[in-house]
């Protein structure tokens, strides 16, 4: 984080919104996508009128095919290009980029400028992303979410020539199951 967005920063920690007369911070964001999502443009419009009121800054989202991610990200912080924010993830050699020097620890950060986290999140949580004491990073609360449902391949329902109107809740998955196992005994429904 730059100098300016870190004042800036401390503008909206202390509760006050400010009004700089001078040019933006320009912080860039990288994340790894298959596809640019639709309507990044306009994520990003909506994310940087938000965030220009707040604290006089820009965000630049920039999406990177995950087949691309290590060498692109890489050559990004080799050769020093900006990256203020990024996606990470246990599973995406989170442990290895800490111990390269290429995340800095978040604690004073964290304590100066991220009013309200530790009250959303569950120590538990904000612990997850501790390596050697410090923090690198903060984990979301998506995680921890719990979403239940069932999914039938279409083919098999089309196929098996499936009646699924009278499907209303698990217990009606019953009669369906069995006519699977009758009509594909190979099949464990």
């Amino acid at each position: 984080m730059t100098s300016g967005a870190q004042s800036a920063a401390a503008s909206v920690a202390n509760g006050t919104a400010i009004h700089s007369a001078g040019p933006p911070d320009n912080l860039v964001m990288v994340f790894p996508a298959g596809n640019e999502p639709k309507d990044l443009a306009l994520v990003e419009q909506t994310i940087n009128r938000y965030l220009l009121k707040k604290i006089n800054a820009a965000l630049d989202i920039r999406t990177i095919d995950m087949g691309a991610w290590w060498d692109k990200t890489g050559l990004m912080f080799a050769s020093g290009e900006q990256i203020d924010i990024l996606f990470t993830a246990g599973w995406m050699r989170f442990g290895d980029e800490v111990a390269k020097g290429r995340y800095l620890p978040l604690d004073d950060l964290l304590d100066r400028y991220g009013e309200g986290i530790r009250e959303i999140l569950d120590p538990s949580i904000l612990e997850a992303s501790r390596i050697n004491g410090s923090l690198y990073g903060i984990v979301t609360n998506k995680e921890f979410a719990s979403s239940k449902g069932l999914v039938l391949r279409q083919d098999i329902v089309d196929r098996l020539d499936l009646d699924l109107s009278q499907v209303r809740k698990l217990a009606d998955l019953g009669p369906v199951f069995e006519e699977v196992r009758r009509k594909e005994p190979v099949m464990a429904p």
